[in-house]
């Protein structure tokens, strides 16, 4: 054995992990080596990717994220859309179709709304959305709510700036919050110029100066 000691876990069916630290004779009786590493059908870890990409791995590994094998290792099976219609396929749609109504109509109980309506009218995964439809529409509310308090963070920022800037005597100090600010909304809530402008309160006769800076940058 490579190394004095060693890092056993289990990870188990409701979620909890076992964790404990083995001397290199107790790893070497239990049967393990170095870069040990065993995955079994009862203990296995899944991930859904319900992004766009096409050459996603079947299997990720916590090594790859740092470049080598190491002490301590996770395997997770990635799970996708195959086309079958399974739970897995319905529930990368209603992904989808959250992305697709959250862009056409914000963060709100209206896209909310929406979401639920085109998942009925597509019949994805509609026995559960029906039995706990308050329940998933309560949820989604929660989360889009959110975005009201990162708009009055990011507000709070560009008034700091402004203030930063009037007392400096710089009139970029405002600019450069402002255009911050509209940034960060549009990076973090995948919002347009106007949105974000719009949630940040920047006057309208402002507002083209800033989308052409901003095309600027």
């Amino acid at each position: 054995m490579e190394y004095n000691f060693y890092l056993e876990q289990k990870y188990l069916n409701e979620g909890r992990v076992e964790a404990r630290i083995l001397s290199a004779a107790q790893a070497e009786a239990l049967g393990y080596e170095d870069d040990y590493r065993r995955s079994t059908a009862d203990h296995k870890l899944y991930v859904v990717y319900t992004g766009p990409k096409q050459n996603v791995p079947e299997v990720l590994h916590l090594s790859d994220l740092y470049g080598g094998k190491g002490g301590v290792d996770l395997e997770v099976t990635v799970c996708r859309r195959t086309g079958k219609g399974d739970i897995v396929d319905q529930y990368v749609r209603f992904c989808e179709i959250t992305d697709e109504k959250r862009k056409q109509y914000g963060r709100n109980q209206e896209a909310v709304a929406e979401i639920l309506r085109q998942c009925e009218k597509e019949n994805i995964l509609t026995s559960f959305l029906t039995s706990r439809q308050k329940e998933v529409a309560d949820i989604m509310v929660t989360l889009f709510d959110q975005e009201k308090v990162w708009a009055i963070h990011e507000y709070n920022v560009a008034m700091e700036a402004e203030e930063k800037g009037r007392v400096e005597g710089k009139a970029e100090g405002k600019a450069e919050g402002l255009l911050a600010a509209i940034r960060n909304l549009m990076d973090s809530m995948d919002w347009s110029v106007e949105q974000a402008m719009e949630a940040l309160r920047v006057a309208e006769p402002d507002r083209p100066r800033y989308a052409e800076l901003l095309q600027k940058q």
